[in-house]
């Protein structure tokens, strides 16, 4: 599976070559495609660490390597490895790939005609800088190759910052100060620049400049401040930055004018831009980059208030470290320097140890102050510290490449939840004040509401208002859970979020509606068939499995919070429900309340559970079954007569299954087995059910025979689909 699509939870065609490429693979190596440690790309890390360490022979089945020619082989390797790049902006599209498929086979042929017929290394080298060509063409970098066309005269910089006046200094560093001007480029343009100068009396700038230079000049990203040009006369060392009208992040910190969306749209510059650093850039042959120097002050603003990463000068090169899977300093390896042949070491720093992602979690901690309070609601607010949280814990420590891509992935989520705020006057308006003509549920510590809003488009929507008692203590706690569910993990049995609101006081979650209610207000109606109930207990059980494979953790579910839509799909709403009384295993809980609704269903009523648990359905279900082996004397009668033998068979081991917490193989996995076995007994009762409604029973297909065997017509068998 496409790693991108765990991330962004969508397929593109990128992802179809990324499968490809892992066939690619299982030809090569002549095995098929494993995963070991719950690892799902255990087997793609394999190939590509081998690819990249040059050890693909140790895993090509010895006897195909026997009969390839090298530049086919080189070639059909470097096709897979490019296809299952971790990034999709990497990967080639399928016109290249079978491009390079048939070369590779062009080349194999003329091999097996004449073996010694051609360069392999010249074939190689080719490839790659065709490659190289096609990978580069997301920038332009048509002028960064070339160091003399950035270089601007000291003359041009001199005029345009005012001869350097302490009026156009808008900040500095240690070994610098930032000046905004405007300098005439070399095509005769006159453009807007921030000049960054290096104070080089100690010879400290000129090791620093150099770094700097040498990453903006090939690492080019949005969020990463763009380079127009440079200066190295005399002892001058001046970079020339594009510019950046509203200045540095740290100016801004108190203006309660940066307001709170603005604050989250430039967390979420910065963590792209290290995470665009961390993962090594576009260009193959560029390592992993740590900044190193993360603060507020190291963030310009653009014109739109986008953050733009600057001040490069106490980064250095990383490498992803394939066993720990964490990335650490290349050793003894400093930057390359662009202009100077020998190498250098990078300057150190007394808080080199902090990682970049400690450092984004104190600027995120400085976001939030006095006065924008107002502007934040306190689950927004709540979000946002356990985000910035998780970055302190990377104090001193190494961090994976994508440590940044999941700080992107929470505060974009975020951003979108903030938009699901309604105000509570909407709310109040919907809901006619809570009125209770409105209500349609209620729990220990909740009621549900319909009610009524206007949409963008001007069209009346129906809505599920869930309003938490402001007495209960934990409804803070439960709500943040919920709400932190819904918005992070999507399926299509688990109830839509539309809204929130946590104004004075209040705690309300606003969910789509639901036209046919809750579940346990149909659990004694006929009309609820037993293909309805099956359908049910499949979807319920899907969206269990989505919630487990994802180590969300819960007490359980209830009819009472299977909503039903118009075509009596269930979504999961409150994640609450039935426990059994003998274990308080949360992770067992999920089971056990499946079965129980599994139980209702099948029985018509409600469990009711009491203080006395000999009396609860679940309990009562379980002992019958052991006794008799069925809870056939169990069954609603309304349904009796649907359902299939064999269809009832199968529920009712499933059932007992989830009541008694039976072992069902690979723990991971549980509630997917029961939605199959669920699935089972829903074809079971489709193909006992002929076309006119009536039961018929399933036979073989050796007792049809021809009416006319010309004409191929089958001769009608009673008791057939």
């Amino acid at each position: 599976m496409d790693p991108e699509y765990e991330k962004t939870g969508g397929l593109t065609d990128k992802s179809d070559v990324f499968s490809f490429g892992v066939v690619l693979f299982e030809v090569l190596f002549g095995t098929e495609a494993s995963i070991q440690s719950d690892d799902d790309l255990y087997f793609v890390r394999l190939a590509r660490s081998h690819y990249e360490e040059r050890k693909l022979d140790e895993l090509i089945d010895p006897d195909l390597r026997k009969q390839m020619n090298l530049g086919s082989l080189n070639i059909f390797a470097e096709t897979a490895y490019y296809c299952v790049k971790e990034k999709r902006s990497q990967r080639q599209n399928m016109n290249q790939v079978v491009s390079k498929l048939e070369e590779a086979l062009k080349l194999q042929l003329k091999h097996e005609e004449d073996p010694t017929a051609a360069d392999q290394s010249a074939l190689l080298s080719n490839h790659l800088k065709d490659y190289k060509a096609n990978l580069s063409v997301h920038y332009d970098d048509s002028q960064m190759t070339n160091k003399n066309n950035l270089r601007i005269s000291l003359e041009a910089i001199t005029s345009g910052t005012q001869n350097f006046s302490h009026c156009n200094c808008i900040g500095e560093g240690r070994f610098w100060k930032l000046y905004k001007g405007e300098v005439e480029l070399a095509d005769g343009r006159c453009t807007s620049v921030l000049a960054k100068r290096w104070d080089t009396k100690y010879n400290k700038g000129n090791i620093q400049f150099s770094n700097e230079l040498y990453i903006l000049s090939r690492y080019k990203h949005e969020s990463i401040i763009g380079l127009v040009g440079y200066c190295n006369e005399g002892n001058e060392k001046i970079i020339v930055y594009k510019n950046a009208s509203n200045g540095i992040l740290d100016k801004h910190m108190g203006d309660p004018s940066l307001t709170w969306t603005k604050r989250l749209n430039i967390s979420i510059g910065i963590a792209k831009g290290l995470s665009f650093l961390h993962q090594g850039g576009v260009d193959e042959e560029d390592n992993p980059i740590k900044h190193r120097d993360i603060r507020c002050g190291s963030i310009l603003l653009d014109d739109n208030w986008n953050a733009k990463i600057c001040n490069f000068e106490m980064s250095s090169k990383a490498f992803l470290n394939m066993k720990s899977g964490y990335l650490e300093d290349v050793a003894c390896n400093p930057l390359a320097n662009i202009f100077q042949e020998s190498d250098r070491q990078v300057p150190k720093n007394k808080d080199m140890g902090k990682s970049d992602i400690y450092s984004l979690g104190l600027i995120l901690i400085d976001m939030i102050f006095e006065g924008i309070k107002d502007q934040i609601g306190e689950i927004e607010a709540t979000k946002f510290d356990a985000i910035a949280i998780s970055c302190l814990e990377h104090y001193n420590c190494k961090c994976s490449p994508d440590a940044a891509g999941r700080i992107v992935t929470r505060l974009e989520n975020l951003l979108e939840f903030k938009k699901l705020h309604m105000s509570l006057k909407a709310i109040n308006l919907a809901t006619q004040n809570f009125s209770e003509c409105n209500c349609v549920g209620e729990g220990r510590f909740w009621k549900s509401y319909e009610g009524k809003v206007e949409d963008a488009n001007g069209c009346t929507r129906v809505i599920i208002v869930k309003r938490w008692d402001k007495m209960f203590d934990e409804a803070d706690i439960l709500v943040l859970r919920e709400l932190h569910m819904l918005s992070e993990y999507k399926h299509r049995n688990i109830i839509r979020l539309l809204g929130y609101c946590d104004e004075d006081n209040e705690k309300i979650i606003i969910y789509e509606h639901a036209r046919n209610g809750s579940l346990d207000k149909h659990l004694g109606d006929p009309s609820l068939t037993w293909k309805k109930r099956l359908n049910i207990g499949i979807g319920v059980a899907e969206a269990l499995s989505f919630l487990d494979h994802r180590s969300i953790n819960f007490g359980g579910v209830r009819s009472g919070s299977i909503l039903l839509d118009g075509n009596w799909n269930a979504k999961i709403s409150n994640i609450d429900g039935y426990v059994d009384p003998e274990n308080q295993n949360p992770e067992d809980r999920k089971l056990y309340s499946l079965g129980v609704i599994l139980t209702e269903m099948l029985c018509g009523r409600l469990a009711w559970p009491t203080k006395d648990h000999s009396q609860s359905l679940g309990y009562l279900a379980s002992s019958c079954y052991s006794l008799k082996g069925n809870i056939d004397d169990m069954i609603f009668e309304g349904i009796k007569e649907q359902i299939d033998p064999q269809s009832l068979a199968m529920f009712q081991a499933t059932a007992i299954k989830c009541l008694d917490e039976q072992d069902m193989g690979d723990y991971s996995t549980r509630f997917y087995t029961i939605a199959s076995e669920l699935e089972m007994a829903l074809r079971s009762q489709f193909y006992s059910i002929g076309i006119n409604g009536e039961g018929n029973e399933l036979i073989s297909a050796r007792k049809f025979s021809y009416k006319n065997p010309s004409l191929h017509k089958f001769r009608s068998v009673k008791g057939s689909r």
